[in-house]
């Protein structure tokens, strides 16, 4: 019987380079939905795995390494160990053994996966990681026929990606994703199912993809597929969607929210100069290499709404200066989506988008119209927009300066490859490609790293790709920044094996390619010195002159036509050159049918005898020549047949055998992958000694003691530091016998006889010795026991003793030190230290009566520790009892730190030992509950005072004593009274010499007093003058009679100043009186308000009555009594709550009532049913889930009222009326946000008297003007503010704020 049954199974595959893949999946896993995980990995049989200890370290979910048949608890991970195989079995894990006598390959992964598809079918999920051989593939075959949920690791990513492949080929997986993915899809499983299967919702979700996909012809199965969950269980939230099916049959009834899911996906978030470090690298290094150049052409791959391509723009506009118009400059800005493309080529940004752009560059490259910012013609001009997709329109090439700013970071690793050739495709040898720093360092034998920091990379040789992975032709739109669109005709994706097989390695001069509608869509790299580059459309007309252009363009009408090739000698085509050049012009039919035009550009030349075009029409007579040689090469390919057909015969004998060979093969695999593990679990484990080391050689420099240690052979194993002066050996003389040297202090009965009594006894051995300067030390001579109990050398330690001796001083001083021990005992009860014993031989225990309560030790129980292992987790248990053994074994002491119940215990064991055995066990149980609480909160307020400290907000003023006069202050103080900062030694005079004379008596007192709070002026370095606030005391010491003085200072000169603004405060009362006789005004209207709060109700009762007289049925008509019922028991509240109303005018706080504002807004839903069904208004709520107001409820039933009322009254005759409704809590306030799409209001005119009493601003009969009045003066009496946006024949949106202080 499973107990805390797990929702899902999670069965993982791993062998070769599988542990680190492992570790990687349970770093990215930090959820607990209830998911068991069994992790089989192909293991040594010599060989125990450290996996268990090495992932405790990186996840939080227990490790249960499975030795025997167990239950399947949720949140837990099973590992396999080396000696068995695991398969799940009436819902238990079942374990077999491995038979030594067995040596026939195993396929433990199989055996799990099978047994898992049969158990528990669509509940099992599997996983392959990195891996050789084919282990897992058909077992992950039968998860995903059972229904289950299937995943690989991407062979990219794996270490070995033999398992991977093989997985793959035979299983068809449902995803194949790296580890991380892989957690975070895991992750969400339990979100995204909602009551529908796994299976079910990730189909729906993938389903859903494919739709945005399909409709917006974008290819996001391309994107980070987690992004893309997270981006859709957002929009479900938006629009209130609790299951995935729900939202995909949503989706296919509304195109217009498959819109928005697509511009979700697609992040636009840019600015001018965003991150400023990288461009000012960009200005200062890379842009002026480029600029050197007469024909510069640059590319913003992601441009969104045009900053980034602006901000290049300027740059270059910059550094030129007059010499741009000699310069042929352009720059291609491109982004998938249409809409950003359209906004950027306008080239309008609003306030808060230019804010961040420098004032010279505002001033000098916008033109502001009132409204917004425009950008000027001069940087229009060189930019072109286009929208493009880069996975599936060819490039633009010649490109000196690639811009693709977190871009890359949102896709899949494939993608991402497949984007970089794009983009070193397009790039000029030596030219540059610049990431957004979020991206990972994409360096390779093309793209070197310029600089780490700022990804900035250079192409060291021109990228040259065969065969171009484009598999879709989407058509793009291009638009000039004065907002025309033109087309530019991209090479088609079939196109490009043709051309880079067909004429790149073809010809050796320079040429274009032409459609038949005269665009260029191909050019060679040097065309630039014949063809000007255009500054508008991409055609052939743009790069000649118009009488060249004519006589080329009739000849490429008769290639056309007749499909001969033509020349053109001795063509002037620059106007500016005296060069001439011969034009050939040729046809080429594509494998579709459609003709290309071949131009090719030559330096003329006289003696050249060759006769290309004679060539060209000689090629018809190799092409007969070439079907005959076809024919004969099909009678040699029947030869062939009839002797391949005796080589299949010997073709099956060796495939016997290599079947024997492969199957000898995969158990070599089998054993190399369980050595590549083992090799790695040990180097894991190398790398933790390695740090132990670390740890043990400063511990020997921490702990100042001088040591020497020996081997069983007296040679030196390790000098730690001081041990020189005692013997005179350096580092060098480690492996030298210590009887070599002479010693530097003096011994009773030689060094080598007190050595060798520790060996023989196997016990510490301590003396007195004397130095040659005639100091004391303690010589303790310590035998190293080995772990078979060998001795295996000696440890000399030195103790500095010449300021105490231990004997002398016990002897003098037994009656003081009886004392201590009492003061110690009472000391140790007052920190709750208590005492615990236990004697071996009668195995009785001794337990100090106060522990006893808070462990629950019972002194019936034998064992004191058993009864405290009982109360541990299940890892302190193990600890504990594995130290408790070490003592009782071989006399190990130890300090635990223990959680029993709800008290932390520090927990000391300590061993007699008697002729080198354990006698009696002993140590102390501290309570350290509320110590470990202190400590937090010490931390914690630590913590605050150092951040409080940085933010220079206050100073710290401390003098030791009167006499001293020694003053130590903080650097906020030094930088305030501007004095030297290497000098920190300053006197109590040097203070009082700054402060003002008038003052310097109230100064006295902060040595006077024993708390003081005084305010003095302080004159600075540079005579400023400042009001600062000394607080503090003076605290008398223990030792010396002295005195400490400590003081915190405050600037507060900007208080005083503002104490002399007290002729604000009278004008603030006069103010206060005209607010108080406008109220009294508005108070006589107060029948006008009553009349308006009743009209709504009203309203909606004449509206229900005419549904109900035009209603035939008579359960319908029913309904509607029950609607008039509601409308009627509202109208009754309102009419005898509007008194309250009137306390706005007062200011007389009404009664608050802590309501959830949804349940507020439905019951203004349930009032206004009759209107919103009569016009058929759409209402949809965005509320935060439990959001609650303490707010006077009549107050927000009318302002909800109002608005929403509002809407509907001024709604659009020519739209569906929609009323959109948010509220969340944000910065300790709530905010309501009412949006309406109706005929709005024009603010430039009515902006100033909107909220106005008797204010109409439409020629509605039923407007009286108060709605707008009555509302803003019932949020402003409770603290809040409210405020309007409209524009006409769109909208209205009122937001208002409430703060949560007045909640």
């Amino acid at each position: 019987m499973i107990t805390e049954q797990p929702k899902y199974i999670v069965g993982i595959g791993a062998s070769a380079g599988g542990l680190e893949a492992i570790k990687d999946f349970f770093i990215n896993y930090h959820a607990d939905n209830d998911l068991s995980f069994i992790v089989v990995q192909h293991l040594s049989q010599d060989h125990k795995s450290l996996m268990s200890e090495l992932l405790e370290k990186v996840t939080h979910l227990k490790i249960v390494e499975v030795n025997q048949d167990h239950a399947i608890l949720r949140n837990h991970i099973y590992l396999i160990n080396n000696h068995t195989t695991l398969q799940i079995k009436n819902n238990r894990i079942v374990v077999t053994e491995r038979s030594d006598k067995n040596k026939t390959l195993t396929y433990p992964i199989n055996l799990l996966f099978d047994s898992l598809a049969k158990e528990i079918g669509k509940k099992a999920i599997g996983i392959v990681l990195s891996g050789t051989g084919s282990d897992g593939s058909k077992g992950l075959k039968a998860v995903k026929d059972y229904g289950g949920i299937t995943m690989v690791q991407h062979p990219d990513l794996a270490k070995f990606n033999g398992m991977p492949f093989s997985a793959i080929q035979a299983a068809n997986p449902d995803y194949i994703l790296s580890t991380k993915e892989m957690s975070n899809l895991l992750s969400d499983l339990t979100v995204i199912e909602n009551g529908n299967s796994s299976e079910e919702s990730i189909k729906n979700i993938e389903d859903i993809i494919d739709l945005v996909s399909t409709n917006e012809g974008i290819d996001f199965n391309l994107y980070k597929s987690q992004t893309l969950y997270r981006r859709i269980l957002k929009m479900m939230e938006y629009q209130d969607i609790h299951s995935i099916k729900e939202y995909y049959d949503h989706l296919q009834y509304h195109p217009q929210d498959v819109k928005k899911l697509c511009n979700s996906f697609m992040i636009g978030v840019t600015t001018f100069f965003r991150d400023p470090e990288e461009w000012e690298f960009l200005e200062a290094v890379v842009l002026p290499k480029i600029l050197t150049k007469d024909i510069i052409r640059i590319w913003s791959i992601g441009c969104s709404t045009g900053q980034e391509a602006y901000s290049i723009a300027i740059l270059v506009r910059e550094l030129l200066g007059n010499n741009a118009a000699v310069k042929d400059i352009k720059i291609f800005a491109t982004d998938i989506n249409e809409n950003a493309i359209h906004r950027a080529s306008e080239g309008f940004f609003s306030d808060s988008e230019i804010q961040h752009l420098p004032k010279k560059y505002q001033e000098k490259y916008f033109d502001f119209n009132g409204k917004y910012y425009e950008v000027k013609e001069d940087i229009r001009s060189i930019i072109t927009f286009v929208q493009h997709d880069i996975l599936s329109t060819p490039p633009f090439l010649n490109i000196d300066l690639i811009t693709c700013r977190n871009l890359l970071i949102y896709l899949n690793q494939r993608t991402q490859n497949k984007i970089l050739n794009t983009i070193k495709f397009s790039m000029n040898k030596g030219s540059y490609l610049f990431l957004g720093p979020s991206e990972k360092n994409f360096s390779d034998k093309y793209l070197e790293e310029i600089n780490v920091k700022r990804k900035f990379f250079r192409l060291k040789e021109k990228f040259k790709i065969i065969d171009m992975d484009n598999t879709s032709k989407i058509n793009k739109k291009v638009k000039k920044a004065d907002q025309k669109t033109e087309k530019v005709a991209p090479l088609p994706t079939k196109y490009f094996s043709e051309l880079e097989r067909g004429l790149i390695n073809y010809f050796c001069n320079s040429f274009i390619v032409l459609d038949t509608d005269e665009n260029i869509i191909f050019s060679t790299d040097d065309i630039g010195k014949y063809l000007k580059f255009p500054k508008s459309e991409l055609v052939l007309k743009e790069t000649l002159e118009f009488e060249i252009y004519i006589d080329i363009i009739r000849e490429v009408k008769k290639v056309i036509a007749d499909g001969n090739t033509r020349r053109l000698k001795k063509l002037k085509i620059n106007a500016n050159s005296q060069d001439q050049s011969d034009i050939i012009i040729r046809r080429m039919r594509t494998s579709d049918g459609e003709n290309l035009i071949i131009i090719e550009f030559s330096t003329s030349n006289d003696d050249k005898e060759e006769d290309i075009i004679d060539q060209d029409n000689n090629i018809n007579n190799l092409k007969n020549e070439i079907k005959q040689l076809h024919l004969e090469l099909k009678r040699a390919n029947k030869k062939i047949e009839m002797i391949n057909e005796d080589y299949q015969v010997n073709n099956e004998e060796l495939m016997s055998s290599n079947e024997e060979l492969q199957s000898s093969n995969e158990e070599l695999q089998s054993v190399n992958e369980e050595l590549y593990t083992v090799n790695q679990e040990y180097k894991d484990k190398l790398d933790e000694i390695s740090i132990l080391n670390d740890d043990f050689l400063n511990l020997f420099q921490s702990a100042g003691i001088a040591s020497l240690y020996l081997d069983k052979d007296l040679k030196i194993r390790r000098i730690a530091p001081n041990a020189s002066k005692f013997f005179g050996i350096e580092k060098e003389d480690i492996g030298r016998s210590i009887l070599q040297f002479n010693t530097f202090f003096e011994i009773e009965d030689g060094l080598i006889s007190i050595i060798d009594r520790a060996i023989k006894s196997k016990e510490i051995q301590e003396i007195e010795i004397k130095n040659a300067q005639n100091l004391s030390y303690l010589l303790r001579v310590s035998p190293i026991g080995s772990y078979n109990s060998k001795s295996d050398g000696i440890i000399l330690s030195f103790i500095p003793i010449s300021e105490f001796s231990p004997i002398i001083q016990l002897n003098k001083n037994v009656e003081l030190y009886s004392k201590v021990i009492e003061r110690t005992k009472a000391l140790y009860e007052y920190q709750q230290i208590y005492s615990w014993s236990w004697q071996k031989d009668n195995n009785s225990f001794h337990i100090d009566e106060k522990a006893k309560k808070f462990i629950n030790y019972n002194s019936y129980e034998t064992f004191f520790w058993r009864s405290l292992e009982e109360q541990l987790s299940e890892y302190h248990k193990t600890e504990f009892t594995r130290k408790i053994n070490n003592s009782i074994k071989d006399g190990s002491s130890f300090t635990m730190s223990l959680s029993v119940g709800r008290y932390i215990i520090e927990f000391t064991c300590m061993a007699k030992m008697t002729k080198g055995k354990v006698s009696h066990l002993y140590g102390t149980i501290k309570d350290n509950t509320q110590s470990e609480l202190n400590r937090k909160k010490l931390k914690q307020l630590a913590s605050t005072y150092l951040e409080l400290s940085d933010l220079d907000q206050f100073g710290t003023f401390k003098m030791k004593s009167n006499a001293e006069k020694s003053v130590k202050i903080n650097d906020t103080l030094l930088n305030w009274f501007e004095f030297n900062s290497q000098e920190h030694n300053y006197s109590l005079d040097d203070i009082i010499e700054h402060i003002h004379p008038e003052d310097r008596g109230e100064f006295a007192k902060i040595t006077q007093q024993k708390k003081f709070s005084i305010v003095v002026r302080f004159i600075t370095q540079s005579k400023k003058t400042l009001f600062l606030k000394f607080e503090g005391v003076n605290k008398t010491l223990e030792k010396k009679d002295r005195t400490m003085l400590l003081a915190i200072v405050f600037d507060i000169s900007d208080s005083k100043s503002l104490e002399m603004q007290w002729k604000e405060t009278v004008n603030i009362a006069e103010k206060t009186t005209q607010t108080l006789a406008l109220q009294n005004e508005q108070l006589e209207s107060y029948t006008y308000i009553a009349s308006h709060n009743i009209r709504s109700p009203l309203s909606n009762l004449l509206a229900l009555m005419e549904l109900y007289e035009n209603e035939k049925s008579a359960e319908e008509r029913e309904n509607f009594i029950d609607l008039f019922r509601k409308a009627l028991h509202q109208l009754e509240k309102t009419v005898n709550n509007l008194s309250d109303a009137i306390k706005v005018q007062q200011n007389i706080s009404l009664e608050r009532k802590d309501m959830l504002i949804k349940e507020e807004l439905m019951k203004v839903m349930d009032v206004l049913s009759g209107q919103i069904n009569k016009y058929g208004v759409l209402v949809s709520f965005d509320i935060e889930r439990g959001l609650r107001i303490n707010y006077p409820e009549e107050y927000l039933k009318s302002i909800f009222l109002n608005l929403m009322s509002n809407a509907i009254k001024y709604r659009s005759n020519e739209r569906l009326p929609i009323i959109e409704v948010e509220a969340y809590e944000k910065d300790h306030s709530v905010f309501i946000e009412i949006k309406d799409n109706g005929i709005g209001i024009d603010l430039d005119k009515f902006s100033h008297r909107i909220f106005g009493m008797y204010q109409t601003f439409h020629a509605n009969q039923d407007a009286r003007g108060l709605g707008l009045f009555l509302t803003k003066n019932q949020i402003e009496a409770t603290g809040g503010t409210i405020a309007v946006d409209s524009t006409v024949n769109q909208g209205t949106k009122f937001m208002i704020t409430i703060p949560k202080e007045k909640i």
